[in-house]
């Protein structure tokens, strides 16, 4: 595996979001053993086309009509686990679209920064899932029985794990861990972004986020003077300020600073003064050195681990 991905070569392209639906749409196309723990791994450093207009040469969605969402939740009804890998910092603006794909499945968000650790990621996120799929299956019918009190008492998702992992915790039932900082699912991913049925309310909800991140990816500085028209009326009682322009007629001056990271300038267009998107946490927020994705043997089930096995058995039932 480490031998074939060393020799991978990314070539091609145009736009600059990537087919992500046309690949998990394969994902569903492969043949899969009944009983086999099944784990998908996708790499991505781009969005989805239909996510983000800014760039895409197919803003409505993939051409083929795939659309992400039903892929992943056709893929958890199939017990097909997915690990989504951001390629860090060009995914930052959209990591929370992947993350929510991943948790769908039960699946895991991980930020890679460095490629040379991605065999480890792809060997330690196969362990870490053959692990809790042994340990679902040998506490099942507990599992089961937890599950379904909580549902009867309606009981949210954050409480429905923290039981989850107070069962294993009881039981001394341990499993393996890989060393995942900086990965786990935001706020937004999981209750706000996993509830989409189609890439359209994604889109929706995206691009409700204020401003859109993709704006502070075209950075320009605004010109120190604008030129304000006003009535020609008004001419003579605004003055210049000092080392503004000369006044030309029925306009006048304003001074103003120049504003970091603005929409590039459009004719006619106005200058506005935006505030840095809030992203969930990130890889950037962690130590480079403490990103090692090692695997951790014999650990109490973690309540990020519960979380993703209380998915895994919604998915299922």
């Amino acid at each position: 595996m480490k031998g074939w991905l060393e020799q991978c070569q990314a070539h091609g392209g145009g736009d600059g979001p990537e087919a992500v639906a046309d690949a998990l749409h394969d994902v569903l196309k492969l043949s899969w053993r009944t009983r086999s723990t099944k784990i998908a791994i996708l790499i991505s450093d781009a969005p989805p086309h239909g996510l983000d207009p800014v760039g895409d040469g197919f803003p409505n969605g993939c051409p083929a009509g795939l659309d992400p969402f039903q892929i992943v939740r056709d893929m958890a009804q199939k017990h097909i686990t997915l690990y989504t890998v951001g390629v860090e910092p060009p995914i930052m603006p959209y990591r929370d679209f992947f993350m929510s794909l991943a948790y769908i499945t039960g699946g895991q968000y991980v930020p890679m920064i460095n490629a040379k650790l991605l065999a480890k990621v792809i060997i330690g996120g196969v362990r870490e899932e053959i692990s809790l799929d042994h340990l679902m299956q040998n506490a099942q019918e507990d599992i089961d029985r937890e599950m379904k009190k909580a549902e009867a008492e309606g009981v949210d998702e954050k409480e429905k794990a923290k039981r989850i992992a107070h069962l294993f915790a009881s039981k001394n039932m341990h499993v393996q861990q890989m060393a995942n900082f900086g990965g786990a699912h935001s706020t937004l991913a999981k209750e706000s972004y996993s509830k989409c049925t189609n890439m359209f309310q994604m889109q929706q909800q995206f691009q409700a986020q204020q401003p859109p991140p993709s704006m502070y990816y075209q950075q320009a500085v605004a010109p120190p003077f604008i030129r304000l028209p006003v009535p020609s009326s008004y001419a003579q009682q605004a003055p210049p300020p000092p080392f503004a322009q000369p006044p030309l007629p029925g306009a006048a001056y304003q001074q103003m600073q120049p504003l970091p990271f603005v929409q590039p300038p459009l004719p006619g267009a106005s200058y506005q003064q935006m505030q840095p998107p809030t992203y969930s946490v990130t890889s950037t927020d962690v130590k480079t050195d403490e990103m090692n994705y090692d695997l951790l043997a014999n650990q109490e089930v973690s309540e990020e681990q519960a979380a993703r096995i209380v998915q895994k058995w919604q998915n299922r039932t």
